[in-house]
């Protein structure tokens, strides 16, 4: 991945802009990942408040993943949202039949 401006920060915020903004939501995921902890943490000044050099942040390996890999991640995020959509199906379904319950109950 290459960068249209090198990397940098200032003592809040760290910017990074790469020139392939293809996979741009790819990058919000990474600095979440194990990998990206990982770079962070190797290169910080421990403390109070915990420092990244400018350094730090210019080494940063930010994984390219290619149109396959960004396609196969998409078609199992589909299956997931249709698995979502069955359960909250299933929940409005439980809802309704505990209120019934509910109601005979209380009618009795």
């Amino acid at each position: 991945m290459s960068f249209s401006k090198p990397l940098n920060c200032n003592q809040a915020v760290a910017i990074i802009r790469p020139t392939d903004v293809k996979h741009g939501r790819s990058i919000f995921r990474w600095l979440q990942t194990y990998d990206a902890k990982r770079q962070f943490n190797h290169g910080a000044v421990k403390g109070t408040i915990q420092n990244l050099s400018l350094g730090t942040i210019s080494k940063l390996r930010l994984p390219d993943p290619t149109d396959a890999t960004m396609m196969g991640l998409v078609s199992k995020l589909k299956q997931l949202d249709g698995v979502r959509a069955r359960i909250r199906l299933q929940c409005q379904s439980l809802n309704l039949l505990r209120k019934a319950l509910v109601g005979v109950y209380y009618s009795v």
